[in-house]
Order: C-alpha cells, then sequence, then structure tokens
C-alpha cells in the first residue's frame, strides 16, 4: 500500500515539474533579456548624456558638407568605446542643434543627442517582434546645457 502511494507521489512531482519548468526556464531567460536590454538603454543614455555635454565644447558641430564634424565624430566613438567596449555595429548618433528663445541679449542653443544601436536578443528572439532583421532598436537622446554664442 504504502509502494503504490509513493510511486503516485513520484508521477504527480514528474508532472508538476513538467508543467512549471518550461515557464520557470522561460521566465528566467525573459529576465536576463531585459536585463541586458536595460543594460544596453543605461549606456545609451549615458553615451547620450556625456556626448550633449561635449557637443557644446565642440565647434562648429558640422562640417561644410553638412556632416557631423570630425572632432564631434570620434568624441562619440570614444563615448561608444568607453561605455559600451567598441561602437556596435550599425549604431547610428546624430546631433541636431536649434535655438532657443533667450533673455534678449544673445540666442541660445540646445543641443540634442539621439544614439541608436541594434539590440539583438541571444535566447528570447521572438522579444524582436515582427523586425525583418531580429533586432531591436535601442535608442536615447539627450539635450545638453544650454551655451550661448558669441
Amino acid at each position: 500500500m504504502k509502494r503504490e502511494c509513493l510511486s503516485r507521489q513520484r508521477g504527480a512531482s514528474l508532472l508538476e515539474m513538467t508543467l512549471v519548468l518550461p515557464v520557470f526556464l522561460m521566465f528566467s531567460f525573459w529576465m536576463i533579456e531585459v536585463g541586458r536590454a536595460l543594460d544596453m538603454y543605461l549606456s545609451l543614455n549615458r553615451v547620450a548624456y556625456e556626448g550633449a555635454r561635449a557637443a557644446n565644447r565642440v565647434s562648429p558641430l558640422y562640417s561644410s558638407s553638412g556632416q557631423l564634424s570630425p572632432e564631434m565624430d570620434e568624441i562619440m566613438q570614444k563615448l561608444f568605446a568607453g561605455n559600451l567596449g567598441s561602437v556596435p555595429a550599425g549604431a547610428r548618433w546624430s546631433l541636431t542643434s536649434s535655438t532657443l528663445t533667450g533673455n534678449g541679449t544673445s540666442e541660445t542653443y540646445a543641443v540634442t543627442v539621439r544614439v541608436v544601436v541594434p539590440f539583438r536578443p541571444v535566447v528570447m528572439t521572438w522579444l524582436a517582434g515582427s523586425s525583418s532583421d531580429g533586432l531591436v532598436r535601442v535608442s536615447s537622446s539627450a539635450t545638453g546645457p544650454l551655451f550661448a554664442s558669441s
């Protein structure tokens, strides 16, 4: 009688494990992917913020051809290397400067840096959704401190 009861317990435990283990593993892998994406996002936030700060020290931001100045491009590459280890393949950054209403004595500019990096989920590829290349674009932007032009 006891032997039969123990074998039923083992069978019930096996059934419970087969039902719970896939859900547990999926949740665990999901947490890992979300953690990686959040780490990437926070690193991009730092790159955008530092890029906006650096943009206020670089003059001019753009070359005569409309491209980002080589000095600013080099600064952005160093910021990526410092925060992410290297510049990820497919990473893009753009700077926009805008004129804001000043106090009447000088024009004031705001510099916004936007960075976009493709993020490839390792385990949970369905996180990429309907993206054709299986990538999730992680982006961040920051507006730098204002400076007055002379």
